[in-house]
């Protein structure tokens, strides 16, 4: 009985401590996973030079992306060259090429044309959508260090959720159990575990594809050395195969008018992009990328030769697809949603918000038990400042989140340094809103004002477009086609449920206590 016990403590103790030095960590990453499902979506409401429609008869592309590839070609060594085909989320022709300069640095050059006519669409900076993605998915950090961090938050997660599900024995009984009529301290308890239970599968899923989607930018070097004596680019040639070298003759290339024509030797359906190497050479490589046709697949691809247009391989019979392809193929759009529809993205959001409350409710545990209870052994005014922190940083990111939607629309500075201000205002909000806590005195008020803040603030994102961009929730588009326009009604909505949410919130702390049930229950709890 008592190793039990004991063993029950240390994974308590485990649970605890891993959340509170690492919980706010994993709420900024969770928080942000929920804007960056709809990174596609945001795009057109960002730039109304995006609301397009996609034309039964595209515009002839392949000359003005010859001349781009080869204005591309003279700046240096060509690495890859890119088009991207108009499709449902991005309505237009997109090139991206990739060159390394004299000085041996990689250049990467973009370019978007109108599907119908083939004009060069206005140059805008990366801002909110390149933002929002940039910051779950790497923090906006160099990419193995950015990528590294997010993915510790995953194992950190998994930690959580394997030592809680330990620790709460009577899992079931506990989904039943919301007290929120009784004490703060049994009400966080309660909310705590509920939400543990109701997202449990899907914490589990996305902690997990997280974590592998970020430990990959450490693990691939560590492999290497396992495996290949260090040779990462043997490593990379195993998993995706050895790259076609260049013969050094020139050659004229296959249009991608013809590609875009062709389809899937499986579907009917179109490619939405090719990826060329070895561009201008016999020996150019053309890998065709097609929606997928079966779920969990990122996307479907057909390699061509980019002369001739022979078929290298058409991706059916799997000859070149390893083991770890169809593993990270599986594991990128479980973690993104990318295999379902809108309704599956809504739904993802809703089950993150619950795994970032998860977090907020247990930091919210930790310090009721020690402000308010027999744990803890540190002061009082520590316990005050972890909690403002707590506020501060929980409703912060949510607050400098929507005030990117407000700088989007009113920034009049060059474009080239759009993402630089629009990373100064993100953080310099998330600070303030933390700072604004500090100086409270009683953090229910100050979580009902900060909630009533944020509700106004997002309810009037679809105001801030119609002024800024004549768009209503209904816009159409070049044609005329009239669509809703989602960001605005998802935020109007959202703003909604937030404010009406903020009324609910208590302006003092609830102490209330059943005299005898009540102690007979604490005492249960604290024994379990």
């Amino acid at each position: 009985m008592l190793v039990e016990q004991d063993r029950h403590k240390r994974l308590y103790d485990l649970h605890s401590w891993s959340g509170v030095l690492l919980g706010l960590f994993i709420y900024v990453v969770a928080f942000t996973g929920i804007i960056a499902l709809f990174g596609d979506e945001l795009g057109p409401w960002e730039n109304p030079a995006q609301r397009l429609a996609i034309p039964e008869k595209p515009f002839a592309i392949d000359e003005t992306f010859q001349n781009f590839a080869k204005a591309t070609q003279e700046k240096g060594e060509l690495q890859f060259v890119r088009i991207d085909f108009p499709h449902e989320k991005a309505p237009y022709y997109g090139g991206l090429a990739g060159y390394n300069n004299a000085s041996n640095q990689r250049i990467v050059v973009e370019r978007k044309w109108h599907p119908t006519t083939g004009e060069l669409l206005p140059k805008r900076g990366d801002g909110l959508s390149h933002w929002l993605l940039d910051i779950h998915r790497k923090l906006m950090l160099p990419t193995t260090l950015g990528r590294t961090l997010v993915g510790i938050a995953g194992i950190v997660m998994l930690v959580l959720i394997v030592t809680g599900i330990f620790i709460h024995g009577k899992i079931i009984k506990g989904f039943f159990t919301l007290r929120l009529d009784r004490s703060t301290r049994l009400k966080w308890q309660d909310s705590h575990k509920v939400l543990g239970i109701i997202g449990l599968p899907f914490s589990i899923m996305i902690s997990f594809t997280g974590a592998f989607l970020g430990v990959i930018a450490i693990l691939s070097p560590l492999v290497a050395v396992i495996a290949f004596q260090g040779d990462t680019e043997a490593l990379i040639a195993k998993v995706i195969g050895e790259p076609l070298e260049a013969s050094g003759e020139s050659a004229v290339m296959l249009s991608v008018d013809k590609i875009h024509a062709m389809q899937h030797p499986d579907s009917d359906k179109v490619p939405t992009r090719v990826i060329i190497t070895n561009y201008g050479d016999k020996n150019a490589h053309y890998r065709v990328i097609y929606p997928a046709i079966k779920e969990l697949n990122s996307s479907d691809q057909v390699e061509l030769n980019g002369v001739d247009g022979s078929v290298i391989d058409t991706g059916v019979t799997n000859t070149k697809t390893t083991a770890a392809n169809r593993v990270i193929n599986a594991i990128t759009p479980l973690h993104y949603a990318t295999y379902g529809d809108i309704w599956l993205k809504w739904v993802y959001a809703l089950l993150g918000l619950f795994l970032a409350l998860l977090t907020a409710t247990g930091l919210m545990l930790f310090v009721e038990r020690r402000l308010h209870g027999s744990e803890g052994n540190r002061s009082e005014q520590f316990y005050q400042r972890l909690s403002k922190t707590n506020i501060g940083v929980c409703l912060g990111f949510p607050m400098a989140t929507v005030i990117l939607f407000y700088h989007d629309k009113l920034y009049t500075g060059l474009e080239t340094d759009r993402l630089y201000w629009t990373g100064i205002t993100y953080f310099a909000v998330a600070i303030a809103t933390t700072i604004f806590s500090w100086f409270q005195q009683d953090g229910y008020k100050t979580v009902k004002r900060l909630m009533i803040a944020l509700g106004v603030l997002t309810t009037g994102i679809p105001l801030l477009n119609l002024i800024t961009t004549g768009a209503t929730l209904w816009v159409s588009n070049t044609v005329g086609e009239t669509f809703s326009n989602g960001t605005d009604i998802g935020a109007l909505v959202l703003g909604i449920i937030i404010i009406v949410s903020s009324t609910q919130i208590p302006t003092k702390r609830n102490n209330k206590r059943k005299p005898q049930s009540a102690n007979i229950e604490l005492t249960t709890l604290a024994a379990e």
